[in-house]
């Protein structure tokens, strides 16, 4: 109930939403997101029943990006945060393009970061936002990824195009 799996009668909220993805702080999970795949658009493709999200997704790898000194890359979406993090990169995840709230700018202080956001109009604007918030807060830009028009990340991994180019 805490997390919103299942309503206050017991029934299981995600009957539609197929792939479950949770977000864990040092092995305790603090957050859960529903994906369906089975939507179409953005009409209802994700549920966000546990209110307001607490971190970014995968947010132990800025620790081990501290301890280590290796790059960390900031992603749209849990997904692409596993790919990434799949192919032996650190990565974490937003929640959509304005994912990224401005308290959570300061757990990348003295970190080499890398935005790897939606190879599109919304993408693109979005890495802008968040490299001058960095900036706004006395750290240096991340570099930004420039994916190919309509790729994100799990594209680019698998060779598709999901996105309109734009």
């Amino acid at each position: 109930k805490t997390f919103g799996l299942v309503t206050d009668k017991g029934r299981l909220h995600f009957e539609r939403h197929r792939l479950l993805f949770p977000f864990w702080v040092k092995g305790k999970p603090v957050f859960l997101q529903a994906r369906n795949i089975d939507a179409q658009g953005d009409d209802r493709r994700f549920d966000n029943p546990s209110g307001s999200v607490p971190c970014p997704y995968n947010v132990d790898a800025l620790g081990e990006a501290h301890r280590t000194g290796r790059p960390v890359f900031i992603c749209e979406g849990p997904t692409d945060t596993l790919n990434l993090t799949q192919s032996g990169r650190l990565a974490v995840g937003i929640i959509g393009t304005q994912g990224l709230k401005a308290d959570w700018v300061a757990r990348f202080e003295g970190l080499e970061v890398f935005l790897a956001f939606d190879g599109d109009k919304p993408g693109r604007e979005a890495a802008q936002k968040v490299a001058d918030l960095f900036v706004a807060q006395g750290l240096t830009a991340p570099k930004i990824v420039p994916l190919p028009d309509g790729q994100d990340v799990t594209d680019f991994f698998t060779g598709k195009t999901s996105k309109k180019k734009g």
